[in-house]
């Protein structure tokens, strides 16, 4: 007989972080696709926010929270060498988006649950959208085979690798039948899951300041209050001081557990339970654990902007989205600018204001996309930080996709520092029209109609006009009496034919230049 994938409780006892590489895998889906039986019937260790302890989520049967817990197998290609293998449970419930994006973002694969009897649905659509931003690998889970027939379930096979091999990830998607409820099929899984793990590099992530991300915290009387996330970036141990931006607040650390076990060190990908002393669990549910200028309170971003092919709502600047970034989500205000491809957006780039996205695609060819986010309340992030933004006030019936585009953190700026001179220059287009109303000389003609009386001309001396009988360029040289005409000198020589000439200036006006 086959022996089973799983180790025994005894060799679990064994595992330790010398002998074991951690793999985080999210586990999406629809509500009511039997996500959190999938997990239990993996689950062989249980953590703090395990499996939905929210007393509602248990009377409701549904995932309320991010539930975590873990298994073990022994990583085949080496002897005495183990794989823990860390579950994140996201909720399924549309209203729940939020915490579904907060916890997709600490995982390395993607298992996509879905219910063979009712195939994609909305959600599923959605949790697809998010492993294409935030996994490398995924494998579909087709649960619930024992509600359907094999007819059934080829065709939801057919349909479903029709839909994958549109996305990133191609036509090599694993699909899996299993039945969570009734174990079938696990064995299976496991097998293949083995077969499409890549290692991690957590190197180059290792060496970088601690950020750790909290996704539940919790007092333990005499003890302490325990938080519990995974480490994005750098190390934590024992005795180290680390900050809590949230709370403007540096805190040492008394100890550290990994799924009820101590250990002297937290790495990257690891998921840990730190403990402090003096610190109150209730100021503190999600967030960000970290070296002292790791992040910053962002006030306004500059994402790469990348839209999500799924989304059908308006992308315009001036619209408003909920912008989450790890576990936190703020509003923001869109800005779309464009800037040549050949050309890098610094802080003091010039960047040409775009009113909607679909003018974008004319120009992509030529362009880069990018997006000026004005936050309503701070973003605790730092430089190159993943964001996501999301139209969660659609109405949930609306069977729509509400991920709207993500991108990473370039730059950021102050409400203030947004009105310096050379600083954010994001300009519109404009034109003025006004006629030739007068040859003055060879080379200068009097323009009227381009300005109002009370223009200050000073400020377009030298911009450029153009005549459009014969489509010649002139520029504006001086202002005439007080009435908005100007004197405009023409290189190339002027002539009588211009005389009633319609002109056209195009100049830039900068959005936030006091």
């Amino acid at each position: 007989m086959e022996q089973s994938l799983f180790i025994s409780q005894q060799e679990i006892e064994q595992v330790n972080k010398q002998n074991t590489i951690n793999i985080n895998i999210g586990v999406l889906g629809h509500i009511d696709s039997g996500k959190t039986s999938l997990v239990k019937t993996l689950s062989k260790i249980t953590s703090t926010a395990s499996l939905d302890k929210n007393p509602q989520s248990q009377e409701r049967g549904i995932t309320l929270d991010l539930g975590f817990s873990a298994f073990y197998t022994r990583n085949p290609n080496e002897e005495g060498k183990y794989f823990q293998f860390t579950l994140v449970d996201c909720p399924g419930h549309a209203s729940l988006i939020k915490t579904i994006i907060g916890g997709a973002q600490i995982i390395d694969m993607m298992f996509l649950v879905i219910d063979v009897t009712k195939g994609i649905q909305t959600q599923t659509a959605e949790c697809l959208v998010i492993g294409e931003i935030l996994a490398d690998k995924l494998i579909v889970v087709l649960n619930k085979i024992d509600l359907a027939t094999d007819e059934v379930i080829n065709k939801q096979k057919k349909i479903i690798a029709n839909v994958l091999s549109k996305t990133k990830f191609g036509n090599q998607v694993p699909l899996v039948p299993v039945s969570a409820i009734q174990a079938l099929g696990i064995e299976d899984l496991l097998r293949i899951l083995l077969q499409n793990i890549t290692i991690p590099n957590r190197q180059a992530q290792l060496n970088k300041g601690l950020l750790f991300m909290i996704d539940h915290c919790f007092q333990i009387k005499g003890q302490g209050t325990v938080t519990t996330g995974t480490i994005i970036q750098g190390s934590m141990k024992p005795n180290d001081e680390v900050f809590f931006p949230m709370l403007n607040l540096n805190k040492k650390i008394k100890s550290l557990q990994m799924f009820k076990k101590p250990v002297q060190m937290g790495e990257p990908g690891d998921r840990i339970a730190a403990l402090f002393t003096n610190l109150d669990a209730k100021e503190i549910e999600r967030g960000i654990v970290c070296q002292p200028g790791i992040v910053s309170l962002l006030e306004n971003i500059v994402i790469d902007f990348k839209k999500i092919s799924y989304y059908k709502g308006q992308l315009k600047s001036q619209n408003k989205f909920h912008i989450t970034s790890g576990h936190l989500t703020v509003m923001g205000q869109l800005k779309l600018i464009i800037r040549p491809k050949n050309l890098q957006l610094e802080i003091n780039s010039e960047g040409e204001y775009l009113e909607d996205y679909e003018d974008y695609v004319k120009f992509q060819e030529k362009y880069n996309l990018y997006g000026v986010l004005q936050l309503e309340k701070p973003l605790i992030a730092s430089m190159n930080s993943l964001v996501i933004a999301s139209k969660l006030d659609t109405d949930l019936e609306a069977n729509i996709c509400r991920i709207a585009f993500y991108g990473n953190i370039l730059h950021s700026y102050t409400g203030q520092q947004i009105f310096q001179q050379n600083y954010l220059r994001i300009f519109r287009k404009k034109t003025k029209n006004g006629k030739v109303e007068k040859v003055i000389d060879n080379y200068t003609l009097l323009i009227k109609d381009l300005f109002k009386k009370e223009t200050n001309i000073a400020n377009y001396i030298g911009k450029l006009i153009v005549i459009k009988q014969g489509n010649i360029q002139g520029k504006i040289d001086s202002a005439f009496g007080k009435s908005g005409k100007v004197k405009v000198f023409v290189e190339s020589g002027t002539n009588q034919e211009m005389l009633n000439s319609d002109v056209v200036m195009i100049y830039k006006k900068y959005l936030f230049h006091k």
